[in-house]
This record gives C-alpha cells, sequence and structure tokens, in this order.
C-alpha cells in the first residue's frame, strides 16, 4: 500500500498493473477503507511512500520469517496466511450477501452476470468492511459475562 493511493475519502486505489484482475480490465480498482483499518494506516510512522515498510522506500517482505516468529510467539501453528483471506470471506457471510462478499476479495462475477453486470458495488462493500471490522473487533473483544454456579445458586435457595 502507498501512500499516493489513498484517497482522503477513506478510499485505497489500487493501480490495475497491480490488482489481481487489472490485466484484463485495465481499471483502477478503489477499495474502500473500514474505520478501523483508516486508524490502522494513520498510526503508522510516515517513513516514505509504503505505509507498511522498516524504512518507507520498499515494502514489507519476506512474510515467511515473520509467521515463523508470530507462530512460535503465540503458540499456534499449521496455518497459512491465505488462511486469513479464507476467514475474511467466512466471516464476510455473517454480515453481507455473497455477491458483495466476493467482490469484497476481488472475486468477478462469472458467466452471464459478469457479463451484464457492471455495477461497481462501492456502497455495498463499504458497509461490508465497515461491518466485517465491526465484527472482527466483537470477536476479539468480547465482553465479560458473569456465569453462575447453577449447583450454587439452587442450593442458596433451599436455605
Amino acid at each position: 500500500m502507498r501512500r499516493s493511493e489513498l484517497e482522503g475519502t477513506g478510499l485505497w486505489v489500487i493501480p490495475w498493473e497491480r490488482y489481481k484482475t487489472g490485466a484484463k480490465s485495465k481499471t483502477d480498482m478503489p477499495i474502500p477503507l473500514s474505520e478501523a483499518a483508516q486508524a490502522i494506516i494513520a498510526a503508522q510512522p510516515n517513513r516514505g511512500e509504503y505505509i507498511f515498510s522498516y524504512t518507507g522506500k520498499y515494502p514489507l517482505s519476506n512474510f515467511a520469517n515473520a509467521k515463523r516468529a508470530f507462530d512460535a510467539q503465540c503458540g499456534v501453528s499449521g496455518w497459512t496466511i491465505h488462511d486469513l483471506r479464507r476467514s475474511a470471506r467466512t466471516l464476510l457471510s455473517r454480515v453481507t450477501d455473497p455477491d458483495t462478499a466476493e467482490r469484497c476479495l476481488g472475486h468477478v462475477l462469472m458467466g452471464q452476470r459478469g457479463t451484464y453486470d457492471r455495477h461497481s458495488y462501492q456502497d455495498k462493500k463499504r458497509e461490508a468492511f465497515e461491518a466485517l471490522a465491526q465484527l472482527i473487533h466483537r470477536i476479539a473483544h468480547q465482553p465479560e459475562v458473569a456465569v453462575a454456579d447453577l449447583a450454587e445458586e439452587r442450593g442458596k435457595r433451599r436455605r
């Protein structure tokens, strides 16, 4: 992600040359950013053009080493970085319709629908990414719940 690709309206516009379907369409791809994503980006130090970078001159790389260190630190293994994409798609099913979820991942509609449906889904994708961010927040920050010991509570009533 490059600073020059961000628009003040909460959009990340990925040049078609770098987008997964770009060669077919030769169209830049605007990605709406949730408020949570915008806050993460805003919190990054400005070292240069690349937002996620050690120096600002080059994008982050060597994810295999970083993943190994993460696995060792948190004690979780047996997953791939692509599993994060799969998890996001699964969670999107909880907050939006299948067409929007597929568009959020950059997938195109196939067959006649792909030929005739030229809608950009921008508003729906923005809503879906916002709902996804809120869902992830709720999962990661579950409220504390009071759980009663039912046997103890029954004993109190008998007294």
